[in-house]
């Protein structure tokens, strides 16, 4: 695998586990509260009603937007991108906010 393969795939990864990690800290303690609930009862309908609330509170960045951002971000969400294919054309936003190191 060459350099620049195994640097995308740390990106990929990091990016992922980034995501994944950091819904509690994003969100106000009634959202988390939500989600824990639904895990807790294992419950579909309550994780769907988790993922409504967070669609309804934060919103896509839009392309207007992201073209006022820095490379380094714009890059940031090229992966982001690259490495999310959603199935059957369903998708969630893991988070609104992230950090680049």
């Amino acid at each position: 695998m060459n350099n620049f393969k195994m640097k995308m795939k740390k990106r990929k990864c990091l990016l992922t586990v980034l995501f994944l990690f950091t819904i509690t800290y994003v969100y106000s303690q009634t959202t988390a509260k939500m989600l824990e609930i639904a895990y807790k009862h294992q419950s579909v309908k309550e994780l769907k009603n988790f993922f409504y609330a967070w669609s309804t509170d934060v919103l896509p960045i839009t392309e207007a937007e992201l073209a006022t951002c820095s490379d380094t971000i714009q890059e940031a969400y090229k992966v982001f991108a690259d490495i999310y294919k959603p199935h059957n054309g369903e998708f969630i936003v893991i988070q609104n906010t992230f950090r680049i190191s």
